[in-house]
């Protein structure tokens, strides 16, 4: 599940600042990262790098996105959660190529993200700042990229949010967001709370998580793409899946990641809602075992890990 459920009117966009903010500490992995960050690696790799580097080329006048270019590419990160985003175009990018505003409307995500970086040396590269992607504050065509990764599907006004995105980016600026695809953890997860439902005698009540609104009118490239060419705002919209392994190679990483999934406040709406403490915990405890009865099960533990994909798109503003 995503970092970044954002925005709605008053009430309901400090709520869900708040429940973010609340499982803050325990979203990002010992590593520092969350338990997406190999997706979210693996889709700028495939995807949106070889744009990026395409764009600071053009403004490093030699055709090499390792020179300096002539001006810095500046990147609004929305939905930015604990930054991950963020690190990954920090460590592939220098000072002089990018300058990057991370923002999210949760403070705590933030606090992680600002220590995250500091802890690297790389806080000083980056401003942060509390912003509801459908309200975005900065001024028309003032960036040049926007990022919106594994957030829109959790937007209470997506296509709000678009709309400001158009706003904001500068002619022929670029648009990269990213949501989830079919997921192991999630496989695991359905299933099991199929059987705990179908033990309740509430079969009824049952409905897998591909079935819910996150996946099922966005977890494919085709949806995703098709979301953001009916706002009639974008030219070039692309889509493709990306997938990657979510490694979980120690017990340690492996109990850390199961806390993180129990704390975030998506895992909770999907899977949680309508069971009383006593089956949440039940809950939790089976997808635990199942998930180390697979590791039980692999040969090579280090090797351990999880399939995931994602859905990748890009879309750029028209030029003037």
């Amino acid at each position: 599940m995503s970092s970044k459920e954002q925005g709605g009117e008053g009430g309901e966009a400090a709520e869900a600042a708040s429940r973010w903010s609340n499982c803050s500490t325990s979203y990002n992995l010992g590593s520092g990262q969350p338990i997406s960050m190999p997706l979210i690696q693996s889709g700028f790799d495939h995807q949106f790098f070889p744009l990026l580097d395409a764009e600071l080329a053009k403004r490093g006048g030699g055709g090499d996105p390792t020179k300096e270019p002539s001006s810095p590419l500046r990147i609004l990160s929305l939905c930015g959660g604990t930054g991950a985003e963020t690190l990954t175009l920090c460590q592939r990018y220098s000072a002089d190529q990018v300058r990057i505003l991370t923002t999210d409307i949760s403070e705590g995500m933030l606090k992680v993200c600002q220590d995250t970086l500091d802890k690297r040396g790389l806080g000083d590269r980056v401003e942060t700042r509390i912003m509801d992607a459908t309200d975005v504050q900065a001024p028309d065509e003032s960036y040049d990229v926007v990022t919106l990764i594994m957030g829109p599907m959790l937007l209470p006004d997506p296509e709000a949010c678009f709309r400001h995105v158009h706003r904001v980016l500068k002619p022929g600026g670029l648009l990269c967001t990213m949501t989830p695809g079919k997921m192991g953890v999630h496989d695991v997860m359905t299933e099991t709370r199929r059987r705990l439902l179908e033990d309740l005698g509430r079969e009824k009540d049952y409905k897998s998580v591909y079935d819910q609104d996150m996946f099922r009118l966005w977890g494919k490239p085709e949806l995703l793409s098709s979301r953001i060419e009916s706002t009639g705002l974008f030219v070039t919209v692309e889509a493709r899946c990306d997938q990657a392994t979510i490694l979980l190679p120690t017990v340690e990483v492996l109990e850390e990641s199961l806390a993180s999934l129990r704390d975030n406040p998506g895992t909770k709406q999907a899977y949680c809602k309508d069971l009383s403490q006593d089956q949440v915990s039940r809950f939790h405890e089976e997808v635990r075992s199942e998930f180390f009865r697979q590791r039980d099960s692999c040969q090579d533990k280090a090797k351990f890990g999880i399939e995931a994909q994602t859905n990748c798109a890009w879309a750029f503003k028209a030029s003037k």
